[in-house]
């Protein structure tokens, strides 16, 4: 694949899982209830993780000079989560693969897939320690370096 495919391809990813998760977000706001200062918070915090998602996909798709540099971090915000008691952090744009390491009673792994969401809780259970490595993001960050890294037109030579 050409370098603006590859560019497309990332761009229509970061953009949807950003979509996405904008709408669970508004689905979960309207079915959970509740009006905490706290409440109107979380919400905010995570629609601007996914505002930033929308962003970098849009940048993506415009060519922009930015976008490979903001959807690296976009990635990297995405490559851990962890629940360290009390607070608990997870964020994914788009399809998440995690293999996830509880350090609880012994080590032990786990693994889970899905996709755009996004937990953030102050008051995670005491005692679980979990951390998550999210393989799709990974695949990802390989993919916008080898964007970087890749001539801008590989047929000129031919």
């Amino acid at each position: 694949m050409n370098k603006k495919a590859l560019l497309m391809f990332l761009g229509i990813y970061q953009l949807l899982g950003g979509l996405l998760g904008i709408w669970l977000i508004i689905q979960h706001h309207y079915t959970a209830g509740g009006a905490s200062l706290l409440f109107l918070f979380l919400p905010v915090l995570a629609g601007l993780c996914f505002l930033y998602s929308i962003l970098c996909g849009v940048l993506c798709l415009r060519n922009h000079e930015l976008a490979l540099s903001l959807s690296s971090v976009n990635q990297l915000l995405q490559l851990i989560s962890f629940s360290v008691s009390p607070l608990l952090f997870d964020y994914t744009a788009g399809f998440f693969f995690s293999i996830n390491i509880s350090l609880g009673n012994g080590p032990s792994f786990d693994w889970e897939s899905g996709f755009s969401r996004m937990h953030f809780r102050y008051d995670a259970p005491e005692g679980v320690t979990v951390i998550g490595i999210n393989l799709a993001a990974i695949i990802l960050l390989i993919l916008v370096d080898a964007i970087k890294t890749r001539p801008a037109n590989r047929n000129a030579g031919n």
